[in-house]
């Protein structure tokens, strides 16, 4: 039953019997093709879940366990994140029809929601082996493979599935991608020019783009295509930051400063951007502002070691080599990373506690040992205090 088969009288009052059904819990007989009409005209509506299991239960009671309304429970199922329940109606279903492709698939879809790529590549490799046309499985065992860093075999998939769907731009964005961790960067860059000849206003891939550019030090292009990026979306909060950045390396601070408050409008949670602004602030000695803005966003992700180090680099500038220390203090409650114990180290031989800086030396040694030579070369250590450290390091740690 659809909507081109019946009309709108024989619609509502179909309705009006399911509704008064639910409203009273009486019971009421529809045939399956009703009831998967009703299932999606529910959930359309946005009805709670519980009222379309409700339905899903009337249905298996008066029909027993039919394929057509069992596989569309699979997808509700799936949809509301119960992969467990999914999986269990799907196992009866593959054996009732063992060569169904569509039925693997959704068993793959269950195991890829839950990051199980062991299960679930398998499973798409099923269903191609299946129906070797079946482009959603080639884009989905391609990205199955990108997930867990196997790049080769994620593009021999995508392109099976770019040979089915030659113009599909999520396809080309993925092998990109896959390219580009490969190291393989002009390819990449090729291939995302590609899928901006498909669709100029493709916002990944503008995004993507100007990235490499920047970190290419192509900063005209890279400005470029952030442009391009507000140019379709005038919200989008890092085009706004990623603008500021250049123009900061620019000299432009007052337009940068204008851009990073821009972005802040529009994402304030977002805690890299309002470090980054910070840091402007105290290039143009805002230090209150700038402490603000730090302060704010250890509030909200206190998890995240860029922040924290931002924040103790503020307060140095500012002249409070104490509270710098403080703050990173602090931060030890939230984050452990190495970055965190190598400053405390240099804080402390700077103000010549050469005893408590060993103690931070060590410990961020044990995290990174490869970080140690950094500090050396950018940490301002007399000649002695250069002997001393890198002796006790090298002894102690020389198991590392």
């Amino acid at each position: 039953m659809t909507h081109e088969n019946c009309n709108d009288k024989e619609i509502a009052a179909l309705l009006k019997k399911c509704d008064a059904m639910l409203k009273t819990r009486k019971e009421q007989y529809f045939d399956s093709a009703e009831f998967l009409f009703l299932i999606d005209e529910y959930s359309e509506r946005g009805v709670p879940d519980k009222t379309i299991l409700q339905l899903f239960n009337y249905a298996e009671k008066q029909h027993g366990f039919t394929v057509e309304i069992a596989a569309r429970k699979v997808r509700f199922l799936l949809d509301c994140g119960r992969e467990d329940d999914a999986l269990q109606i799907l196992l009866k279903l593959v054996n009732l029809e063992p060569e169904n492709p569509d039925f693997f698939y959704l068993m793959a879809l269950c195991y890829q929601a839950q990051d199980n790529a062991k299960k679930a590549i398998p499973l798409f490799k099923d269903v191609v082996r299946i129906n070797p046309y079946h482009a959603e499985a080639w884009f989905d065992l391609g990205t199955m493979y990108w997930e867990i860093g196997e790049y080769e075999n994620s593009i021999e998939s995508l392109n099976y599935a770019i040979a089915i769907n030659p113009n599909d731009e999520l396809i080309l964005l993925l092998q990109a991608s896959c390219l580009q961790n490969m190291g393989k960067h002009e390819e990449a860059k090729e291939m995302y020019h590609e899928v901006l000849k498909l669709n100029p206003e493709q916002l990944g891939a503008l995004e993507i783009l100007a990235d490499i550019y920047f970190r290419e030090e192509n900063i005209e292009m890279s400005e470029m295509y952030w442009q391009k990026v507000l140019d379709i979306d005038s919200n989008h909060a890092e085009a706004w930051a990623a603008l500021a950045r250049i123009k900061a390396l620019n000299e432009d601070y007052q337009t940068a400063l204008e851009m990073f408050e821009k972005s802040l409008q529009i994402d304030p949670d977002n805690t890299d951007i309002a470090a980054d602004c910070a840091m402007l602030l105290s290039a143009l000695d805002l230090y209150k502002e700038a402490v603000e803005l730090c302060f704010n966003a250890v509030q909200i992700d206190a998890a995240n070691t860029e922040i924290w180090l931002k924040f103790s680099t503020i307060l140095r500038n500012a002249g409070k080599p104490d509270k710098a220390i403080m703050v990173l203090h602090d931060a030890l409650e939230y984050t452990t990373d190495a970055p965190i114990y190598y400053t405390l180290a240099e804080l402390c031989i700077a103000q010549k506690k050469e005893k408590k800086a060993l103690a931070y030396l060590k410990k961020g040694y044990a995290q990174n040992p490869d970080m140690a030579e950094v500090f050396f070369d950018t940490c301002q250590l007399n000649p002695e205090q250069l002997k001393l450290f890198h002796t006790i390091i090298h002894t102690e740690y020389a198991k590392f």
